[in-house]
C-alpha cells in the first residue's frame, strides 16, 4: 500500500535494489518500531546501541559466529550489491521486490 498509494508513490518506478529505496525500507521498518524494539545489545559487553533508522551501522558488530562486514565498507557493499543486482529491475516491479528481499 505504501508503495502504491502513500509516500512510496515516489520509488515506485525505481529499481528494487536502489541503496536509497533500501535505506528509506530501514527508515520506516525501524521507525514504525517502539525505541526499545531499536536497541541493538552486545553480548560480550552487554553495551546498548540504538539503530537510527534509515542509516548504516557506524559500529563493527559480530552476530553469533560471523563477523559482518567493517562499519566503513557498508555504504560501498550496499551500492555494489545495487549494480550487481539492478536487472532485477527488469523484471516486473512484484518480481523484483520479491527476488531483492
Amino acid at each position: 500500500a505504501w508503495l502504491h498509494e502513500g509516500e512510496g508513490r515516489a520509488w515506485a518506478h525505481r529499481a528494487p535494489t536502489d541503496v536509497a529505496l533500501v535505506r528509506d525500507l530501514h527508515r520506516r521498518f525501524y521507525e514504525s518500531l517502539p525505541t526499545a524494539e531499536r536497541e541493538v545489545r552486545f553480548a560480550d559487553t552487554g553495551r546498548v546501541v540504538d539503530v537510527t533508522p534509515g542509516e548504516w551501522r557506524a559500529e563493527d558488530v559480530t552476530v553469533g559466529r560471523h563477523e559482518a562486514p567493517y562499519a566503513a565498507d557498508v555504504d560501498a557493499l550496499m551500492r555494489h550489491w545495487s549494480t550487481r543486482y539492478a536487472p532485477l529491475s527488469a523484471s516486473p516491479l512484484s518480481n523484483a521486490l520479491i527476488a531483492a528481499v
